[in-house]
């Protein structure tokens, strides 16, 4: 069998080469999420937020699944991906008449006016430290319109702690999704990722497997992001399945966020 790893590179690199490579497979691997579902519950957070209006701006849309859902429901919508791979998968999803863009969700241009900038399925957790973090939500403010709200996840500290392999398998085909993190794993420390992808063509196997690195992020570190991004927190829950509660760090998979641009004073 051979095998082959990713060329060594900075962590900020590690995660578009990982995607591109994993791309055609993300969404078998991804089958069982259901996003139908998520939006039937985030919606609802978001309105009570004081969402009103139907355009969206899809942070880390990645293949399309979550944008999909929107655009059925009759919204229009943008989708950015730092992975070229993820996006040549969302254009053959969405069609040609969804904007794309290729941007690092910590650089993010004013791209319109959104009503909902939304970035779902632990995405977050690419980004490596409180700077990044607080990078990150500016831009999503810079893309609000008056009364838009933001959106977003991040995986627990308990889903960090468990993350172990996930395997799917087919006769020719293994995909796994290994997680490597320190035990304990504590509170915002960093995981390493393996996307590995074995194939068997001509009855021997090969092995590509592609590192990055995600982090958790603490709950009072993600307000405090917020805050200096001039967003305010609306609503925070977790969630475990398909329920959305109070949060709770240590049996919650996700902590869903629902945020609002703090409104400018008078005087600015």
């Amino acid at each position: 069998m051979s095998t082959s790893h990713a060329t060594p590179a900075r962590e900020d690199a590690l995660a578009p080469a990982a995607y591109d490579a994993f791309a055609p497979f993300y969404d078998v691997f991804t089958a069982h999420e259901d996003y139908e579902w998520w939006w039937s519950a985030l919606l609802p957070l978001a309105e009570a937020a004081g969402l009103a209006g139907n355009r969206v701006l899809d942070v880390a849309c990645g293949t399309g699944k979550s944008l999909a859902p929107l655009l059925a429901r009759g919204w229009s919508g943008v989708g950015v991906d730092v992975s070229a791979g993820m996006l040549a998968e969302a254009r053959r999803k969405l069609g040609s008449h969804v904007k794309l863009v290729a941007c690092d969700m910590r650089d993010l241009p004013v791209l319109g006016e959104f009503d909902l900038v939304c970035c779902l399925n632990d995405a977050v957790n690419h980004l490596h430290d409180e700077q990044q973090l607080t990078a990150a939500f500016m831009g999503f403010r810079r893309n609000l319109a008056p009364g838009g709200v933001v959106v977003f996840d991040v995986m627990t500290i308990h889903m960090f702690r468990t993350y172990g392999a996930l395997v799917h398998q087919e006769p020719d085909r293994v995909l796994v999704v290994e997680g490597h993190g320190r035990d304990p794993l504590e509170q915002g420390a960093p995981l390493r990722v393996d996307f590995i992808v074995l194939e068997r063509r001509d009855g021997s196997w090969s092995c590509v497997r592609t590192p990055h690195v995600q982090r958790h992020h603490p709950d009072a570190e993600v307000r405090r992001a917020l805050h200096t991004a001039g967003l305010e927190l609306v609503e925070v829950r977790g969630q475990s399945l398909r329920v959305l509660d109070a949060l709770d760090e240590l049996s919650d998979e996700r902590a869903v966020y629902v945020a609002r641009a703090v409104p400018c004073s008078s005087g600015d």
